[in-house]
């Protein structure tokens, strides 16, 4: 008699293998489906936000001269390049000491947003107009201007470098747009300005719609994990998007903008992809101006200063070179 069950209870198990197989196989597509959405790309891939934020970081409280602190770029091992945006002045600060090395003059008073050190020497600065100078850090006498078709309009609040195409990267605040003025406040643009030819691309590198973001969010985050209250303030919050730095990370070449408003950082992968949204302590972050990274993918953040100094952090990457 039990010799007779056995090929019953062996048909019962392969069944029951079948049914989990298959489950499993609808569990993983489920997933694959849903990372698909949340990335917005075509291939399945998984990005790993390598900065916590909550983690204890070196910070510098920034000297007086850099309480309008506008933009950052690494000058040297653990110094970076300043400028804040009344003075056309390059501040060497040194993050060990949280003291400013040298400073020098590179161009008349005005309203600078950003600055960028690139091969070691040369030093571009941006105006909220869209006006690029360029000058060395080792010839003061070497000077230009370019004045892009960008304006106030625009109000260009960021600058960063894209070594992989040699380029400087102008991120507006406001019109994404060249001709048409319209303020289109539902889209950011960043413009490339080439290091071969001086000139800027009217076609922007990124195009950043607030749909975008909110997709991004809305299918990453859960309704349910937030008051309605909290829900409400968070999507204002992207919403409320608008660059106020830019950088390209050294290791896998992503954008990463910072937004004063709403106090967010942005990281946009080079086919336009939204990767991560991270939603800064407005405590600590209080007005995020400027963002550049070292060699090794660590991370600085200035923030301009009101009533109090400004404040510098720098935030270890969990990914090495």
């Amino acid at each position: 008699m039990i010799n007779a069950c056995i090929p019953f209870f062996i048909l019962f198990l392969m069944a029951s293998c079948s049914d989990k197989n298959e489950k499993r196989e609808h569990t993983l597509a489920s997933i694959e489906d849903r990372s698909i959405t949340n990335s917005e790309q075509d291939s399945i891939d998984v990005y790993i936000f390598p900065y916590n934020f909550s983690a204890k970081s070196k910070q510098c409280s920034l000297d007086p001269a850099l309480i309008e602190v506008s933009g950052l770029s690494m000058y040297g091992e653990n110094q970076l390049a300043a400028v804040n945006d009344e003075q056309g002045i390059l501040f060497v600060y040194d993050m060990d000491s949280c003291t400013i090395k040298e400073q020098f003059k590179f161009g008349k008073p005005g309203d600078y947003e950003g600055v960028e050190i690139v091969n070691n020497n040369e030093l571009f600065a941006i105006t909220s107009k869209g006006n690029v100078y360029h000058t060395k850090t080792d010839d003061p006498a070497f000077s230009e201007v370019y004045n892009t078709a960008l304006s106030q309009t625009n109000d260009v609040e960021g600058l960063g470098y894209d070594p992989e195409r040699n380029r400087l990267l102008l991120a507006c605040k406001s019109s994404p747009n060249i001709r048409n003025f319209s303020r289109s406040k539902d889209t950011k643009a960043v413009y490339a300005f080439s290091l071969e030819d001086y000139t800027l691309k009217e076609d922007p590198v990124l195009s950043i719609k607030d749909d975008k973001l909110l997709s991004w969010f809305e299918t990453t985050y859960s309704k349910d994990a937030m008051s309605k209250k909290k829900w409400k303030q968070t999507r204002i919050r992207i919403l409320d998007f608008s660059p106020s730095g830019i950088a390209v990370h050294p290791l896998d070449n992503y954008y990463y903008l910072l937004s004063s408003v709403g106090k967010t950082l942005v990281v946009i992968d080079k086919r336009g992809a939204i990767k991560h949204i991270e939603l800064l302590d407005k405590k600590l972050f209080r007005q995020p101006e400027g963002i550049c990274f070292d060699a090794n993918g660590n991370m600085f953040i200035a923030n301009e200063g009101k009533a109090a100094r400004g404040k510098l952090y720098k935030l270890e990457s969990s990914h090495k070179k």
